[in-house]
């Protein structure tokens, strides 16, 4: 073996790669108090949608608040080509109590577990970016990232000792097992600077056997909070691995961090949510599996007061189908079967709009004899698995029959909302387009 290509643990200052390891890790858990702001922007060029690709890309800002192991983060949306992006969500844990809040929805889950994966934080953080190798990430906790205080475990420090790499151009190759994924192997392949006092890397490569994808990190512009060192920029490309003859890569994105500061405190107000908390429509309690509190189910009762029950609940539904089936042979109509409970908003929307709706009138009236199916608490259980368990879409759900009864098509009813944002959505959920429902009528209208 050649001398540069050799197996070493040293670097040319004589300092060895598992003592620059445990000296930044010791310079990190020096560091109790932080404030970082960064910028993430991933772009994902003829990504599949649908039945094409679609140019997809969005420009996020994260700011972390992190004291001791206390933390916040909030990720707020700058940019999108799609508009279907989370505008606002955020997580703190403020050492009891772990929380998550999607602005958008107005939704919150609480739990006092502590979980190691959300989607408001950024697997690959600059703060922690030369340890990402020391994620958790397998098949027993999908999704596990390193946070920042996670640098101060003692199982993360000196205790973790390194695998002997190769030197090549100056640069130490260390090859570190990840945990299985897919119940296959994993690999993180470092590259860092073979001179040096810290552990600073300049590439990371993780490889997952199991998805079919490398991610390759290359991490810039190395800056200080105190003594500890991290990268001010993060550029990740992710490919498709094995290589194949595709050099595009599936997706890339760049983080930016924009201001970092160590102050002596910040005070326990921030790690408490309390305005999420104030204006949150749902907060589940994850320990119960329960909800705490749930404006929709006030918004639900007031909707539901008053109104006239619209699915027979004493009704047999294979008679109700087989005296629409006899109507529609006389007038040569279809069938349709809307399979729904009276308990069910969705389901009074949906007839409302039928009734209300003259275009819907008019083509119900021409083309179709209606059938109002109740399923709540297993009502018609046996019509329901006859044509293919359709409620496994939910409620209300359409099902189209033929003169001899055989089922032409069957309608998830969400498929005919309104494509708002997620913004725009009511507690009472989406809108039904009149313009959908009637365009499903006139498709399936049995032709003269």
């Amino acid at each position: 073996m050649g001398p540069f290509a050799c197996l070493l643990n040293f670097s040319a200052t004589g300092q060895s790669i598992q003592d620059r390891f445990a000296r930044s890790i010791s310079n990190a858990q020096a560091v109790t108090s932080v404030v970082v702001q960064m910028i993430e922007t991933t772009v994902a060029p003829n990504m599949p949608v649908g039945d094409g690709t679609a140019n997809l890309s969005s420009t996020y800002e994260y700011t972390y608040f992190i004291s001791g192991p206390k933390f916040r983060v909030t990720r707020r949306l700058i940019a999108a080509a799609q508009t279907n992006s989370v505008r606002l969500s955020e997580v703190a844990y403020d050492g009891t109590t772990f929380v998550t809040y999607d602005a958008d929805t107005q939704r919150m889950i609480r739990q006092e577990t502590l979980s190691k994966s959300t989607s408001s934080e950024l697997f690959y953080n600059p703060l922690i970016a030369p340890f990402m190798f020391l994620s958790e990430n397998s098949d027993n906790c999908h999704g596990c990232m390193v946070r920042f205080w996670d640098l101060k475990a003692s199982n993360l420090g000196s205790s973790r000792i390194l695998p002997d790499g190769i030197l090549t151009n100056g640069l130490v190759h260390l090859t570190v097992p990840g945990l299985p994924l897919g119940a296959k192997p994993t690999f993180w392949n470092i590259d860092i600077p073979k001179a040096g006092s810290s552990f600073d890397p300049e590439t990371i490569t993780y490889i997952a056997e199991a998805g079919g994808v490398e991610d390759v990190w290359k991490l810039r512009n190395y800056t200080r909070l105190g003594d500890y060192q991290f990268p001010a920029t993060v550029e990740m490309i992710e490919r498709a691995y094995p290589p194949t003859s595709r050099v595009s890569p599936l997706f890339t994105t760049t983080v930016n961090v924009t201001s970092a500061r160590a102050p002596d405190e910040i005070d326990d107000s921030v790690f408490e949510l309390n305005e999420a908390t104030r204006s949150a429509v749902t907060i589940f309690d994850g320990d119960t599996g329960k909800f705490a509190y749930s404006a929709y189910d006030e918004v639900k009762a007031g909707f539901l007061k008053g109104r006239a029950n619209i699915y027979d609940e004493n009704a047999d539904g294979a008679k109700q189908i087989a005296e629409a089936l006899a109507a529609a042979k006389k007038s040569g109509k279809r069938v349709m079967l809307q399979f729904g409970a009276n308990w069910c908003v969705p389901c009074h929307q949906l007839h409302s709009l039928c009734e209300s709706d003259e275009s819907i009138v008019g083509e119900l009236s021409s083309h179709y004899v209606v059938a109002l199916i109740d399923v709540s608490q297993g009502h018609n259980k046996e019509m329901v698995e006859k044509y293919g368990n359709p409620t496994r879409f939910g409620l209300p759900v359409i099902v189209v029959l033929d003169a001899r009864g055989e089922p032409l098509v069957v309608q998830n009813t969400a498929d005919l909302n309104e494509p708002e944002s997620r913004a725009a959505k009511s507690l009472l959920g989406d809108h039904i387009s009149a313009k959908k429902v009637v365009a499903f009528l006139k498709k399936w209208a049995r032709e003269d």
